[in-house]
């Protein structure tokens, strides 16, 4: 650090920097796949290519700061001054992915920006990345971030593979951006494949100047395509003085009129204000990488003092001295507070200062900082090893606790080969059965925790580590979760003998006849018999159950009358109901389900609480490394967002469905508790 810095005065609030960037590792290993492919994007491969390759002392420190969210790069803030960052995925983030790919990983980003944020409240704050390749995960995905990990913004790197956001197939985005009042960072991208070329040739591609010219041309598409118009209530932020948009509004408010008024082009319509309202009313703009006094205040009072934000661009104009060049700045006070702290908070909804502030500055005590930095670097330390592993370095083993042919069976299979292929190694699926599953997740839960041993699990787990004595795992406490893998839904059907058209009339009987009613299931602890149990704690009626060696003669007695009620898988139910061999009474599932749409849940027909999805998901050995877990989840995602995969588990009445780790997790910590009650209650054991 130089000894010649500007001092930085006292002040009375915090430096907020609102547009600073960083890379989890994980995605770094998917850009070195993609740069590794002939067709590779030229924007791409000469932004993150270079800096991914090159030996410059720039292209070094830019990566090394990307990575690190913990000591490094708190370091880098107090020396710079800087009390929180708001950060954002590093472009072109999850943009430049194939879809399935994308849709995966912008979850497993956010999901590591959200745990950072909760190490250091007070230093970071994170804004949602989403893969606007699909624009309904996307907006699902922005409601996710605002609802579960407190996130209060988005990030968008501009075009996405050469596409622009004024296309209304997009604007599900904005929809869902206005809703959940979270504004759009509107971030530069490398020139599409259509532009770049004559950049290149003049060195002028990337921040220099073809950053803002492409980000500009964005923003005015947003503006000329109507989406304020529509979307009255969205707001953008620009970086870079607004990508100098405010210095052309005068000419842009004049040739915009003359446009529309000689028709020259169909893109060009009247809108409800002129360009100019626009930026004012819709855009909030940050000084990023543009320390000029001179320009700030010409933004400041185009726009107005409480629409620009202080921002640093760390890493990539990593320049402390800007800080107390901008501090003494001729401002007012109040001008000067806004600029570096107020429109900050409003804007990205960031809490006020926890800590007491120092007549100078506000940091942390030394000892609880420098605890926060050692804590850190061990973290960091340990995911570089893991990086460093080049996971995966042999064969994976998919430990299936059942028998062939199962519906785990079948998932595992279906994955493996596709897993094999994006990961570069031998996938290979064992079959493990017996104790309803307990003896291959015991088998798993006890292996080495480095990510070569999957279990493909399901919530039957959660039963049958229930209903056995002497269970040597905890399937809360021993596994971690990768992702989901798929649903089940099961529907609870009566034969036509009984005269039962109803769930009413069902509880009814069964109230008027206890154990008069029998209901089947392929065995003693089967979500057959769980889920009818469940139906019968909420519904306060006993019925008399038939367990049977199997699914087979389980569903035939049911057909023959020889039973009166039970469950069966929606996609095998709903082929009887409609032959009239079986009469539907409820779904088992939280919401409908396509293939019988007409049959009601639960919950619409009066009982609450019964949710018996049948689900299957991928587990590793607890204290897997993170970035293991990251990986996994990843290219699992991805595979099960696969048209083709999703067909295929389709015909097998399985419905696709990755998830988060965190979701996951959710999950079973409900779900353990909820069946353990039943069991518990309803003394259940399959000894």
């Amino acid at each position: 650090m130089s000894n010649n810095l500007p001092p930085l005065p006292a002040r009375p609030y915090r430096r907020i920097a609102t547009e600073e960037a960083f890379s989890p590792p994980e995605m770094l290993e998917i850009y070195k796949r993609i740069l590794a492919k002939d067709d590779v994007d030229v924007g791409f491969k000469h932004l993150m290519g270079f800096y991914m390759s090159s030996p410059s002392e720039r292209a070094q420190h830019i990566m090394r700061c990307l990575t690190d969210l913990d000591a490094l790069r708190l370091q880098h803030m107090d020396e710079s001054g800087v009390d929180m960052q708001v950060i954002g995925l590093t472009s072109p983030g999850v943009q430049i992915m194939d879809k399935d790919t994308a849709v995966a990983f912008a979850p497993v980003a956010n999901d590591i920006l959200a745990a950072a944020t909760r190490r250091y409240p007070d230093r970071l704050v994170g804004m949602i990345s989403v893969a606007p390749q699909d624009p309904a995960a996307a907006a699902k995905e922005i409601q996710r971030g605002v609802n579960q990990l407190g996130m209060h913004s988005v990030v968008i790197n501009s075009h996405t593979q050469g596409e622009y956001l004024s296309d209304t197939k997009f604007w599900p985005i904005f929809e869902a951006a206005e809703a959940m009042d979270t504004p759009i960072y509107l971030h530069p991208n490398a020139l599409p494949a259509s532009m770049i070329q004559h950049f290149i040739e003049a060195g002028l591609d990337g921040a220099i100047y073809g950053f803002g010219v492409e980000t500009g041309l964005h923003a005015l598409r947003l503006i000329t395509s109507g989406v304020f118009d529509r979307f009255p209530k969205l707001q953008v932020i620009l970086g870079h003085m607004g990508e100098a948009l405010p210095f052309w509004a005068y000419r842009l408010d004049y040739m915009h009129a003359a446009t529309v008024k000689s028709q020259r082009y169909p893109s060009v319509r009247p809108l409800k204000r002129k360009p100019s309202d626009y930026l004012r009313e819709n855009f909030h703009i940050t000084n990023s990488g543009v320390a000029w006094g001179a320009a700030l205040k010409f933004t400041q009072d185009f726009m107005g003092p409480d629409r620009v934000l202080y921002a640093m661009d760390y890493p990539y104009q990593y320049a402390p001295h800007e800080v107390a060049l901008l501090e003494n700045l001729d401002m007012a006070p109040q001008v000067r507070k806004a600029f570096f702290q107020d429109n900050a908070e409003r804007l990205f909804k960031i809490p006020p200062a926890s800590r007491a502030m120092g007549d100078k500055t506000m940091k942390l005590s030394k000892r609880s900082h420098l605890a926060a930095l050692a804590a850190a670097l061990m973290g960091t330390l340990s995911l570089g090893v893991w990086a460093q592993s080049g996971f995966p370095s042999q064969p994976i083993k998919i430990i299936v606790p059942f028998t062939p042919g199962t519906g785990m069976d079948t998932i595992a299979r279906v994955v493996a080969p596709r897993l094999s292929e994006r990961l570069g190694q031998s996938v290979v699926v064992q079959n493990q059965p017996g104790a309803s599953g307990n003896i291959g997740a015991d088998a798993v839960a006890k292996s080495t925790p480095d990510g070569y041993t999957v279990l493909m699990g399901a919530n039957t787990m959660l039963m049958a580590s229930q209903m056995y004595k002497n269970v040597s795992f905890d399937p809360v406490k021993d596994f971690s979760s990768v992702t989901m893998a798929a649903y089940g839904s099961l529907m609870l059907v009566a034969n036509p003998k009984t005269g039962i058209k109803s769930l009413p009339e069902l509880i009814t009987l069964a109230k008027a006849r206890p154990g008069g009613i029998s209901f089947g299931s392929p065995g003693v602890g089967t979500p057959h018999h769980m889920a009818m149990e469940l139906f019968k704690l909420e519904s306060n009626t006993f019925m008399l159950h038939v367990p049977y060696r199997g699914s087979a003669g389980y569903t035939q007695d049911l057909l023959s009358g020889e039973l009166n009620v039970g469950f069966l898988p929606v996609h095998i139910a709903q082929g009887f109901v409609k032959s009239g061999r079986l009469t539907a009474l409820a779904l088992g599932s939280p919401k409908r389900h396509p293939v019988a749409p007409e049959v009601p849940t639960f919950e619409e027909v009066g009982v609450k609480k019964i949710d018996v999805d049948l689900w299957y998901a991928f587990f590793v050995p607890s204290k897997t490394p993170a970035n293991v877990v990251t990986r996994l989840n990843t290219e699992i995602a991805a595979i099960l967002r696969q048209n083709e995969v999703k067909e295929i588990l389709g015909k097998a009445g399985m419905d696709a469905s990755a998830s988060s780790p965190a979701d996951l997790t959710a999950i079973v910590v409900k779900d353990y508790p909820r069946w353990g009650n039943v069991i518990s209650t309803k003394k259940i054991s399959a000894e």
